[in-house]
């Protein structure tokens, strides 16, 4: 068994476990939450149950690192903060997308595990068949669940629900946005950051959890005629800012629909785009944190990426565009990063994930 796999360090942690909790562990672990199948109200009300449940625990960690996944722990006060809606939107949102990634590669690493639990645990006859036909099932897009024994569930009284680090690194503009709607009419969250950094992953969890419109700043990117040699030298100077600050930012704090015309670089035209009136609005995109701009947000937000993983990313995204990235809109990134402080200007930091 190797050292550092999740068995052993859920093993070490929980030495009660039994069999079934470490079949349990590899379902979440790869899968995630795809055998959830119920309704959102279903969720809501499950979500509620349990918290009612339990007092708060501060001591309690606020996620568990499970591979892919992590267990966010209900008992924490802060995730408890959050409600259980928003709990339970997360917490769909994730399971419809594990489902989605579903695989074989995915298959491959639940049954290497498995064979783990054989060597550690010494399964029984039912439960290596259990194991067996849950990877059968798997195969099939059945994605079934188990339960904890009951031994672990008198000792460790498990309260938890599993979502995807993709949802879970956001729980702090989650928790940001909780706190500021409680008092304020309307919050405005603004993304920005490196490209490939996973900014629109992001805006259309939070846009889908929140219920909030997106306004991206790729709809404000200049028109072909207006690329002069001297705007491009300037630093952001690739954004029609001038055209944001007038169209969009003396609408983010009024409580009604607007439109504003949307640039298309693929034909050169222009769009209505209707934003609806909404509690909470989020702007996503590279630029969004010019200083004409960030008066206007309540929390700003960066996200970030290793060279490494961002070259990855946009090689296997576009590699057609691989060398402009590098070579053109990277380095004009880069400078705007750096001379507008714009990293350090943010409330919040969000890591690569």
């Amino acid at each position: 068994m190797a050292e550092n796999s999740i068995l052993t360090e859920h093993l070490n942690k929980y030495p009660m476990m039994q069999t079934m909790d470490g079949i349990k562990l590899a379902l979440q672990s790869v899968y995630g939450a795809a055998h959830f199948g119920g309704t959102r109200e279903g969720a809501v009300s499950q979500i509620q149950k349990e918290m009612s449940a339990f007092e708060g625990d501060p001591s309690l960690f606020l996620c568990e690192d499970i591979g892919e996944h992590v267990r966010l722990e209900l008992k924490n006060p802060l995730v408890r903060d959050l409600g259980e809606e928003l709990i339970a939107s997360l917490f769909i949102l994730s399971a419809e997308e594990d489902k989605a990634s579903a695989g074989e590669e995915k298959l491959a690493e639940l049954t290497e595990i498995f064979r783990e639990i054989e060597a550690v645990f010494s399964p029984s006859e039912e439960e290596k068949k259990l194991m067996e036909s849950l990877l059968e099932s798997y195969s099939r897009g059945t994605f079934e669940s188990v339960s904890h024994s009951d031994i672990y569930k008198k000792n460790y009284a498990p309260s938890y629900r599993v979502l995807s680090k993709k949802h879970f690194r956001l729980f702090p503009i989650l928790e940001a946005v909780k706190s500021l709607s409680e008092t304020k009419e309307r919050v405005v969250v603004a993304l920005d950051g490196r490209c490939a950094s996973g900014k629109s992953t992001a805006a259309e969890i939070l846009s889908k959890s929140l219920d909030a419109p997106v306004i991206k700043t790729d709809d404000f990117f200049l028109p072909f005629e207006r690329k002069t040699p001297s705007r491009l030298a300037e630093t952001a100077g690739n954004i029609d800012y001038e055209r944001f600050f007038a169209e969009v930012i003396p609408n983010l704090r009024e409580n009604k629909n607007f439109t504003y015309k949307a640039y298309s670089c693929s034909d050169g035209t222009f769009y209505p785009k209707t934003v609806p009136a909404s509690k909470i609005m989020i702007v996503e995109g590279v630029y969004s944190m010019r200083p004409e701009f960030t008066d206007s947000y309540d929390i700003k937000v960066f996200f970030n990426v290793s060279e490494k993983t961002q070259l990855s990313r946009l090689a296997k995204r576009n590699p057609k565009l691989l060398d402009r990235f590098k070579n053109e809109w990277i380095p004009m990134e880069e400078k705007y990063f750096s001379e507008m402080k714009i990293k350090e200007l943010c409330d919040i930091v969000i890591g690569e994930c």
